[in-house]
């Protein structure tokens, strides 16, 4: 059995591989007003540098989870930050947008691998009274890095450019990628066991295609309207802030750090909650953070121009704390429908589904901007979630699984 010191090392090794790679993913949302000056592109094209990496992540999902099913979690990791870290490299070194787009998906090939590799090391070597909370602490890796790259990037492109920002960035992925592989307990690269303890979720037998499990497809279609609503709301957020209430570009990616860090906090203590009180029942808190990011997003869309920047401050926390904390229970509540023989598969099933909204909801988001400005567009996101988490509530009721 692995000991607590084992853990903890696995666990900071998730948490920095993870760290490092979302750096690098959501680098763009904080630079995107640069770009946006220096390329002259509508909101909908901007939309596409988001979307169209989290394509290649959506395209990666399934076979990153049979890699690290198969190979292990090490390797597929370490392969993910450097396709990841080279790709996006050559972003920088390009004038065209379309050769950007290209190099963008590649990178998203990488990133994808990243994400359903060290989710499912957790399920494979967490119990179930600690699964919830170290998927949260990894997960924080996914916000501290969207907080450092909305609270440093913006600062250091305006000294050496968007280009020379990204390079910096690259280069620092594929050196993660690989240091990741040399760090872990020898026990690990052994094919150690698991720490698989079952809940009452689980329900996948060991014939069962994973797809084909109605709980993993339902939760996992839910799950790409949060996508949608976290990724057009800190991709846009700093574009909002600048257009409609005047922040400077500085000041935008620090409400952008901000609304990462009410993220990392949320993802923590759902985690905690869930562990606490819903281990059998993650759906249910689900549900109640759903109608949370919902009507958040919606008082987003009703703010004043003259609101003080305190209140700005308060709700881009509770906007993070629920429209990205989310993430860590449907996570764990896919891994452990699944159960740890299935669970890389499973959770990569749910990230390709998941990222559906990553991909199609910026550009649709930046064209909705486009059509009837940025406050309209947020209370129509916010209603579309409201609506999904209706339909979740009633449909769960009937128990249909």
């Amino acid at each position: 059995m692995l000991n607590s010191k084992d853990k903890t090392r696995l666990l900071t090794i998730f948490t920095v591989t993870y760290f490092f790679a979302a750096f690098a993913a959501l680098s763009f949302a904080p630079l995107l007003p640069f770009i946006h000056e220096d390329l002259l592109l509508s909101n909908t094209k901007l939309g596409l540098f988001i979307s169209i990496l989290y394509l290649g992540a959506l395209i990666s999902g399934i076979p990153a989870g049979l890699i690290s099913d198969k190979w292990g979690v090490p390797i597929t990791i370490s392969i993910g930050l450097m396709i990841q870290g080279i790709f996006f490299g050559l972003v920088a070194f390009t004038s065209s947008f379309y050769l950007m787009v290209v190099t963008l998906f590649i990178a998203g090939l990488g990133y994808g691998a990243v994400n359903p590799a060290t989710s499912n090391g957790i399920i494979k070597w967490f119990t179930a009274k600690w699964r919830a909370t170290a998927m949260a602490i990894k997960q924080v890796g996914f916000t501290a890095g969207n907080m450092a790259a909305a609270a440093v990037l913006p600062a250091l492109a305006e000294i050496t450019g968007w280009r020379t920002t990204i390079i910096i960035i690259a280069v620092s992925v594929f050196a993660c990628g690989v240091a990741n592989y040399f760090c872990y307990p020898a026990k690990i690269k052994k094919n150690h066991k698991t720490s698989w303890t079952p809940s009452q979720s689980s329900s996948i037998k060991k014939k069962t295609v994973v797809w084909k499990d109605k709980q993993i497809i339902f939760w996992s279609v839910i799950s790409i309207f949060f996508a949608a609503v976290q990724l057009s709301g800190t991709v846009y957020m700093t574009v909002y802030l600048v257009d409609r209430f005047e922040y400077s570009k500085i000041m935008a990616g620090m409400f952008l750090s901000i609304t990462q860090g009410g993220g990392a906090l949320g993802r923590i203590v759902w985690g905690r909650i869930s562990d606490m009180y819903f281990s059998d029942k993650r759906e249910r808190e689900i549900i109640i953070v759903g109608f949370i990011a919902a009507s958040t997003c919606i008082i987003f869309g009703i703010l004043p121009v003259n609101t003080p920047m305190i209140f700005m401050g308060i709700v881009a926390v509770i906007f993070g704390f629920t429209a990205i904390g989310f993430n860590v229970l449907f996570l764990t509540l896919i891994g452990e429908i699944a159960g740890p023989e299935k669970a890389g598969q499973a959770i990569g099933f749910w990230v390709t589904i998941a990222y559906i909204g990553a991909v199609i909801s910026p550009p649709l988001f930046g064209m909705l901007v486009d059509c009837i400005g940025f406050p309209k567009a947020w209370v129509a996101l916010g209603s579309l979630l409201m609506a999904t988490m209706v339909f979740t509530l009633v449909y769960t009721r009937k128990k249909p699984f």
